[in-house]
C-alpha cells in the first residue's frame, strides 16, 4: 500500500510505514475489528458451552427423576400386592363369620359352599360346609321332584305307550326325559340316605368334614325323612326296599331298572 506520509509503497499487513514510521491506520482498524469479533465469538462460545452443560445436567437429572419415580411406583405396587395378599389370607383365616351367617340365613347354599371351597376353609368351617353340602343335596331332590310332578301326565302317557298321534321326535324326547328324571330322583334319594355313613366311620368325608355337627345331624334327619316319603309315595317303594337302597345303591342295577319299569307301567295303566 502507499504511505500517506512519505509516499513509499509497503506491505499493507505492516502496522507502520518502514520508511517514515507513520501508523498504518487501516491495519490498526482491521485489527481492532478482528479483535472485537474474536471477543464476541469467544463470549458466545462460552455461553453455548455453559448452556450445553446445563442441558446435559438437566437431562441427567430428569432421567434420574423418572428412574426414582418408576422405582417408587414399582415398590408401591409390590407393597400393595403383598398387603392385599396378606389381607386376603387373613380374611381366609377369619372366613368372615358374618358373611357366612348371612349366606346360611338366606339359604344360599351353593354360594356358601363355593365361598368355603374358594377360600380353602371347608375343613375349618365344618358346620357351614356340612350344612351347605347337605342342603345342596336336598335342593337337587326338590328340583327334580318338582320337574317330575310337573310333567303333563296325559301327554307323557301317550308318548310312553308309543301312540302315533305324538311325533316321533317328541316321543323320543319324552321317553328320555322321563327316564332321566327317574334316574336323578332315585340317585338323589340314595345319596341322601347314604350320606350319614359318609360322615361316620373311616370314610374320607368323615375324616375331612365329620363327625356330623348338631345342626348338620338335624338337617340330615329332615332330608332322610323327605327322601323316604318321596320313594314311598311317588314310586311305591316299601320300607324294606328303601332300607336296601340306603345300604347299597347302584344306578344301573337290575333292581333299579325293575323299579323304573314298574313306574312306567303305572303311568300306562292310568
Amino acid at each position: 500500500m502507499k504511505c500517506r506520509g512519505c509516499g513509499a509503497v509497503y506491505d499493507p499487513q505492516m502496522e507502520n510505514c518502514p520508511y517514515c514510521g507513520r501508523v498504518n491506520t487501516r491495519r490498526r482498524w482491521q485489527k481492532a475489528v478482528l479483535t472485537k469479533k474474536q471477543a464476541g465469538y469467544e463470549q458466545e462460545k462460552e455461553q453455548v458451552l455453559k448452556s450445553s452443560a446445563t442441558e446435559i445436567r438437566l437431562r441427567k437429572l430428569t432421567r434420574l427423576v423418572w428412574i426414582l419415580a418408576g422405582l417408587t411406583i414399582f415398590t408401591f405396587l409390590v407393597s400393595f400386592g403383598i398387603f392385599m395378599a396378606l389381607g386376603q389370607i387373613d380374611s381366609w383365616q377369619k372366613a368372615e363369620p358374618e358373611y357366612l351367617q348371612t349366606l346360611q340365613e338366606n339359604e344360599r347354599w351353593a354360594a356358601l359352599q363355593n365361598y368355603l371351597y374358594d377360600t380353602d376353609m371347608e375343613t375349618t368351617q365344618k358346620e357351614y360346609w356340612q350344612l351347605a353340602h347337605l342342603a345342596g343335596k336336598g335342593e337337587d331332590l326338590r328340583f327334580h321332584r318338582a320337574d317330575y310332578l310337573g310333567l303333563d301326565r296325559e301327554e307323557y302317557r301317550l308318548a310312553l305307550s308309543g301312540d302315533r298321534s305324538v311325533l316321533k321326535s317328541d316321543r323320543e324326547y319324552m321317553e328320555s326325559h322321563f327316564s332321566f328324571l327317574l334316574e336323578r330322583l332315585f340317585a338323589d334319594c340314595a345319596d341322601i340316605l347314604q350320606m350319614r355313613k359318609q360322615y361316620t366311620g373311616e370314610s374320607w368325608m368323615a375324616e375331612l368334614y365329620g363327625p356330623l355337627t348338631e345342626a348338620g345331624d338335624e338337617l340330615l334327619q329332615e332330608m332322610e325323612a323327605e327322601a323316604r316319603v318321596t320313594l314311598k309315595l311317588l314310586f311305591g317303594l316299601s320300607e324294606e326296599e328303601i332300607d336296601a337302597m340306603a345300604e347299597r345303591y347302584e344306578e344301573d342295577s337290575e333292581e333299579t331298572q325293575a323299579h323304573f319299569q314298574r313306574i312306567k307301567e303305572a303311568w300306562l295303566d292310568e
